[in-house]
Order: C-alpha cells, then sequence, then structure tokens
C-alpha cells in the first residue's frame, strides 16, 4: 500500500506533533516573557517603561496610548536585537552579556524546535507511504521525548540575572505558554506511539491470508476419512473405501511382479 501503510492510527501521534511544533514556532521572538521594575531600565536607558517583553534573542517596549492613559504593546513594531544596549545610567558604553541561564533557556528551546520538527516529519512520512519497524517507531516516540524535555529545560532562562534585579518580577508570556503547550501535546504523542504499534497494513493482510489458508487446511483434513500408506506400492488409500481399496492394492502388487 502506498497511502496509510500502518493504518489511521499514526495520524494521531503525527497530528499532535505537529500542533506542538507549530505552538513552539508561532511566537514572534521577543515574548516569552514580561518584564516588570528597576530592570527594564538596563534595557530601555534612558527611557522609561513600565514592563518590556523580552524574548531569547530581542526584546519589544511598549507605547503609550493617550486616549487610553495606558501602555500597550503594538505588534506591529519590529523586535529590539539586544546588541541595540549600549548605554548605562553613567552614560558609558556598556556590553550586554547573557549568564548561563540565559544561553542554556534558548539553546534548549532551539534544540527542542530542532528533534520536534524532525520527529513531525518523520512520523508523516510513516503514516502516509512509509512502513517502519517497531524499533524505529519506538525511536519516534523517544525523539518526542527528548524534544517534551528540552522544551522544559527551555524554562531555565527564568533564572537569568535579569529576572533576578531586586524588586524586578518576570512573568510567563506567550512564549512561555506556548513552549508549556508544546510539552503537553509532545507528552501525549510519545505516549501515543508507546502505547500502541500499529503493524503495516501488508503484514496484516499476508498473515489474514496465511491463517485464512491453514484453516481451509485444517477444515479439509478434518473432513476427509483418514488414509492408509502401502509401502510396496506407494499409494495412499482411504479406509471409508476398503474394499476398493484392498483391490486396488491386490492389483497395484500383482503389476510389480510382473
Amino acid at each position: 500500500m502506498i497511502l496509510l501503510p500502518h493504518g489511521g492510527y499514526p495520524l494521531i501521534a503525527a497530528t499532535l506533533s505537529t500542533m506542538a511544533w507549530m505552538t513552539t514556532v508561532s511566537h514572534d521572538g521577543c515574548d516569552f516573557a514580561r518584564l516588570t521594575g528597576p530592570a527594564t531600565k538596563t534595557l530601555t536607558f534612558p527611557n522609561d517603561y513600565p514592563f518590556v517583553e523580552l524574548g531569547f534573542s530581542s526584546y519589544r517596549v511598549p507605547v503609550f496610548y493617550e486616549e487610553y492613559n495606558e501602555w500597550l504593546i503594538r505588534y506591529s513594531d519590529a523586535c529590539h536585537p539586544y546588541d541595540m544596549i549600549g548605554q548605562t545610567e553613567t552614560g558609558q558604553g556598556d556590553e550586554w552579556s547573557f549568564d548561563f541561564f540565559w544561553r542554556c533557556g534558548s539553546a534548549t528551546h532551539q534544540i527542542g524546535i530542532a528533534l520536534g520538527g524532525a520527529a513531525c516529519l518523520f512520523l508523516w512520512v510513516a503514516a502516509t507511504c512509509v512502513a517502519i519497524t517497531r524499533l524505529h517507531w519506538r525511536l519516534l516516540g523517544f525523539q518526542l521525548a527528548l524534544a517534551a524535555f528540552f522544551h522544559l529545560c527551555s524554562f531555565l532562562w527564568f533564572f537569568n540575572g535579569l529576572c533576578y534585579t531586586e524588586d524586578t518580577e518576570c512573568f510567563w508570556f506567550y512564549g512561555s505558554n506556548s513552549s508549556l503547550a508544546a510539552f503537553s501535546l509532545y507528552i501525549i504523542s510519545f505516549v501515543s506511539i508507546f502505547l500502541k504499534y500499529p503493524e503495516p497494513m501488508v503484514v496484516k493482510i499476508v498473515r489474514g491470508k496465511v491463517e485464512a489458508e491453514f484453516q481451509t487446511y485444517e477444515y479439509t483434513e478434518s473432513i476427509l476419512p483418514p488414509s492408509e500408506f502401502d509401502e510396496a506400492s506407494g499409494i495412499h488409500s482411504s479406509s471409508g473405501f476398503s474394499g476398493n481399496s484392498f483391490n486396488n492394492r491386490q492389483r497395484s502388487q500383482r503389476d510389480l511382479v510382473l
């Protein structure tokens, strides 16, 4: 079979993992968390904003709307890369540096995206056109579990020094919520893979034909009368026709003697 070689079951894992991967790539890169407090000045000096939205490699600042008398994010604006940060309160240039937790969270997030995307691709190939073995099916499940693990590790980002500045708080935002949703979907997909291995349809068809032929053979053997074997003539005979069998055997023996 070319389409759905394992039936429809693999579509469950493929769909769930694809939803998880699309969730992780749906954010724009500067909405993983929302920062409030004095640490916002580190990013926006000399301007002062009540909050800033942060990503792994860029950030976004709000805009004050006088008609609403409120600071709001204008999502049509582009994100600002961190390398634009170049001044502190002293007015001197200061190079922005990321600590271990910041780099670890960013790296694990990217690894999770790569693993999840590769697993989705192979799952769709296995679900639609190529039959795979039980071992490969299980390996895809482990790959999804690894993707979920790395997305969970991306939350180490919240232990960075910027978020632990005094009177500063970092809140979950769209990016972190999407990572949590992706983690949940990957786990469900992983469980669906390990609950069942859908055998290829070709194997089921061949097994069904073999079992049908074997049952036919057993049925035929059960309704036929038992047979006798003549060592001299090498002829099978049925015991239910003992008279004919005896005459045929005598005739065969006579032919052999002559």
